[in-house]
């Protein structure tokens, strides 16, 4: 009885480990879960609900909200740094609340001197006060007095806000009138009034990376992050702009740490303003990405990782076997040796239902819709030149609404089915390397794509079981509305039934970074708040839910000047940098454990110039696709290393990267580099440690030169690194 309790236990455990998290992939924040403080207001759940389109709105501390306010009204008998010593009615925020003083009568006036514990500036005054003359209230200083204004008898039991323009350090405030007079308040502000929202995380944590969406009104001129390990103590670690709209990262200096997390909004003296914060999420230093997965080596060579996005005809408009020579498929194979193509659903079938008929094609009479198609034709002059093919079967909301699926599951399952039939690995004719159901799909409304992914896997795979399948392409980082609108998180687009059936997974990632502005910009891969890290979300997913199963970046790579044309828009980054970046970006990738990387794009556009069309490791067709240094750079790294596996890591540190290749010979290679952004012709000499004496290297810079520079053999040796990945022949021993 004992081992059948045991064995229903382990049953029990073994099905619990099985079961599907669709949110394997995300990293909770900080603040999911922490008490929430706010200094005044509504909706305080919105800062933490996970969209970013809710938000928390403050009171207005002006003309009178300050008043009720302790850590506002410097008068105030529970401000803990409040300015007076003198206690009562008059100063406990209530406006309803009386008190009579003992009041002398100097020069036939009745004075109330009020003194300050310090100097210090008065901004704003107000007062409600009971009286049968005028009251003169004046402002002394040391060496003058200053006057402040007056309260008529007709604004007797009124509150009065006097605005005060002088900034002298003030010692205390004087209160004049010819006739008695009672207070029901005095308040002061000292400076500009603020509001903010806290969070008591409930025990101190590392504190690195901070993303919220804090865009305020015009009445915020500043905003800040404050950290605290008592909520009484505040440092402030950054500052953040109020008028940025997008949903933004802060990266801290350091890691702090700390208990209690707050934003601070410093308004202006108008009246009525008030503070919006909309989203908070706090992180450690590896931000909502999660630390780098541990390294695992992968049986391919490096040049069977590295593909790129082309296109029928690589923008000749023309089947590839009647482009010029050195051209197309010829060009490219020198920097991949994978070539994804946007197979459009619709060159196959005029609507959901019909039947795409390559059999009609193969004949030459084209498919369904387009009956000058045939893509075996393309396919196979792609792989007769050295690239394996991969196809993204292009559709989206846009291209097909939602209407024209009149029955989603059936006519999925029937594409799938026919597509798998021609072009499958075992039964079709293997022409695929690799199948994507749609390329960005995003624009489906939630819970859409899943059906049309689930059918056309399905009669795929009823098809063709060797047929190598993949969803398009989503993260698994933030869900929609939380920092983005786009409906591509993996957990609402694929379920447990999908991930039995598909082979991988797959994303698309740009380093891109929403700087201090709200402005997007391109920036170097291992910027801690880069995009680009969302391929660890994507990785912990899949171990989680698709345990051994590969995962495809299928777009990656930057827009930059060059190959005969500009680059104009916020991402576009150097010609150097997309050189030096884009290669770092990809071994990133492949240390990671991702299977294959795809830049994208071969070429630019012949267009204006807006993201990704100067993503091209060439010009256009329109400057005879002139070589960018991009082009060059992966060309070298193939030639030098194309037949190695990345089998190590070196060295990672903010110092520099390096890892280890090894050819079937043996003979081991580094690359190392400096992680900077900027330019990254700039160098810096370091001693680099390696396994084996180094002999040689050659810097990967653009530059058409291969010779490699001979150094003393050394496990040490001193090098000039830069931006610019460099390799490293490593000797036998």
């Amino acid at each position: 009885m004992k081992y059948i309790l045991l064995l229903s236990l382990l049953i029990l455990f073994c099905s619990l480990q099985a079961q599907y998290d669709p949110d394997a992939g995300r990293i909770p924040s900080y603040t999911e879960g922490a008490k929430v403080i706010i200094s005044s207001g509504n909706n305080i759940a919105f800062v933490t609900d996970n969209n970013h389109h809710t938000f928390w709105e403050s009171e207005h501390a002006l003309p009178d909200g300050y008043i009720g306010r302790s850590y506002l009204n410097a008068f105030h008998s529970g401000n803990p740094d409040r300015l007076i010593s003198e206690k009562g009615p008059a100063f406990d925020g209530n406006l309803n609340t009386m008190q009579q003083f003992e009041i002398k009568k100097i020069n036939n006036k009745y004075r109330l001197e009020i003194k300050f514990s310090s100097p210090s500036q008065i901004k704003l005054l107000s007062i409600k006060a009971q009286l049968t003359a005028p009251l003169r209230i004046t402002l002394s200083t040391k060496k003058a007095s200053v006057f402040a204004g007056n309260v008529r008898v007709e604004d007797n039991y009124s509150l009065q806000n006097i605005r005060v323009s002088e900034s002298y350090a003030f010692e205390s405030v004087i209160l004049e009138s010819d006739a008695p007079f009672g207070l029901f308040e005095l308040a002061g502000l000292r400076s500009q009034p603020y509001e903010f929202v806290a969070f008591d995380f409930g025990s101190l944590k590392d504190i690195q990376q901070i993303w919220s969406r804090h865009m305020s009104g015009n009445n915020v001129e500043k905003g800040f992050i404050e950290l605290s390990s008592d909520g009484l103590k505040w440092i402030t670690v950054a500052e953040i702009n109020p008028q940025a709209v997008p949903f933004l990262p802060t990266v801290l200096d350091k890691s702090y740490r700390a208990r209690f997390l707050r934003i601070r909004y410093d308004l202006s003296m108008e009246d009525y303003g008030k503070a919006l914060l909309w989203e908070v999420k706090v992180f450690d230093k590896n931000g909502p990405f999660g630390p780098p997965p541990a390294f695992q080596s992968n049986h391919k060579k490096l040049a069977e990782r590295i593909g790129i996005n082309g296109i029928w005809g690589w923008g000749y408009n023309t089947y590839s076997d009647n482009l010029p020579q050195e051209s197309g498929s010829e060009l490219f194979k020198s920097v991949a040796s994978k070539a994804r193509n946007y197979h459009e659903l619709l060159w196959d079938i005029t609507e959901p239902g019909r039947h795409a008929d390559y059999a009609k094609m193969i004949r030459g009479e084209g498919t369904q819709a387009s009956w000058w198609l045939n893509w075996d034709r393309e396919y196979s002059f792609w792989k007769a030149k050295g690239l394996s093919p991969t196809a993204t079967i292009q559709f989206k909301n846009e291209t097909i609404p939602e209407s024209a699926w009149t029955k989603p599951f059936d006519q999925a399952y029937q594409y799938g089915f026919d597509f798998a039939s021609h072009f499958g690995s075992e039964k079709g004719n293997g022409l695929l390397h690799l199948v994507e159901i749609s390329n960005e799909p995003w624009d489906y409304s939630k819970g859409f794509y899943p059906v049309i992914l689930n059918g056309m896997l399905k009669g795929m795979k009823d098809a063709d079981k060797a047929m190598n399948v993949v969803p398009a392409a989503f993260q698994a980082t933030f869900r929609q509305f939380e920092g983005h609108d786009y409906n591509n998180y993996l957990g609402d687009n694929i379920d447990s039934t999908a991930t039995k059936l598909l082979d991988g997974l797959n994303g698309h990632f740009y380093s891109h970074i929403y700087n201090a502005d709200g402005k997007r910009i391109g920036t170097h891969p291992e910027d801690p708040a880069s995009e680009f890290h969302s391929s660890r979300n994507l990785l912990r997913f899949r171990d989680k839910n698709m345990a051994g199963k590969p995962v495809f970046v299928t777009e990656y790579g930057y827009d930059s000047q060059g190959g005969g044309e500009d680059c104009l828009h916020e991402e576009c980054v150097t010609e150097a940098q997309q050189a030096a970046w884009g290669l770092r970006a990809a071994l990133l990738l492949l240390r990671n454990g991702i299977d294959e990387v795809y830049w994208y794009f071969f070429a630019n556009e012949f267009t204006a110039s807006f993201l990704h069309t100067r993503s091209g490791l060439t010009g256009s067709l329109n400057t005879g696709f002139q070589k960018k240094q991009s082009f060059i750079v992966f060309e070298k790294l193939l030639e030098q290393l194309g037949e190695s596996k990345m089998t190590a890591i070196i060295n990672e540190n903010e110092d520099y990267y390096c890892y280890l290749f090894e050819d079937a010979s043996g003979q081991q290679t580094a690359i190392a580099w400096r992680p900077i952004g900027g330019d990254p012709k700039k160098i810096n000499p370091l001693k680099v440690r390696f396994p084996q004496s180094a002999s040689a290297f050659l810097v990967l810079n653009g530059g058409k030169s291969t010779d490699w520079e001979t150094i003393h053999p050394s496990r040490s040796p001193e090098l000039p690194l830069s931006g610019f990945p460099m390799l490293i022949r490593l000797e036998s021993e």
